[in-house]
């Protein structure tokens, strides 16, 4: 099994994830894809939400632009109208999460991991997709059914214990090349949880 890590600059743009679907395609079968948020995006959410619990509506624009963002680039890769679905579903939620936070007018840790989250999940569905269109078989993993944490939000410790045997067995004799999101985890109620920046 050979583990890719591709960080945000790697992601950053629609030109920067066709040399990532490349390199993929030179790996062979057994390439094991991990992906960061598209370069940048994990500090627009991160201004989405601080903007949410400061003043209650700029939040909306910092929403459309990262939802545009993230269209535009699925549809410069030309992502299948599933994943196009998939993300504004992805982004629908981040909407609800952000009202939440500016009725509150306060984001807990546990809330900005939740509203992270979304920056992987959704460049793990367009990195996924550019390798369809690329004829390379490709699926989205997401990393909270594998990855195994405490509840220390913004900076979860992973159980090792839990989570080695759980990935093995997730990606082993898979027929097309899993693309996990990286950073996340969740905890053993399901609580999503990110593992700290870099």
């Amino acid at each position: 099994m050979k583990i890719l890590k591709f960080g945000g600059s790697s992601v950053a743009r629609p030109e920067t994830i066709r040399q990532v679907v490349e390199i993929v395609g030179l790996a062979g079968p057994r390439a094991v894809v991990v992906v960061s948020a598209l370069g940048g995006v994990t500090d627009g959410l991160l201004e989405a939400a601080s903007r949410a619990a400061e003043d209650g509506e700029s939040w909306r624009e910092s929403l459309v632009t990262l939802r545009t963002r993230h269209r535009d680039t699925a549809e410069a890769l030309a992502a299948d109208s599933d994943v196009t679905a998939d993300l504004e579903r992805l982004f629908d939620e981040l909407s609800e999460l952000l009202h939440g936070v500016s009725l509150l007018r306060e984001c807990s840790d546990r809330t900005r991991d939740r509203i992270l989250a979304t920056g992987e999940l959704a460049s793990s569905r367009i990195v996924a997709a550019a390798l369809r269109a690329a004829h390379i078989p490709a699926a989205a993993v997401d990393a909270r059914t594998l990855i195994r944490t405490d509840r220390t939000f913004g900076a979860a410790r992973v159980d090792v214990d839990v989570s080695y045997p759980a990935i093995r067995a997730a990606l082993a004799d898979r027929t097309e090349v899993p693309v996990v999101t990286g950073f996340l985890g969740a905890t053993d109620r399901g609580a999503t949880t990110t593992l700290g920046r870099g």
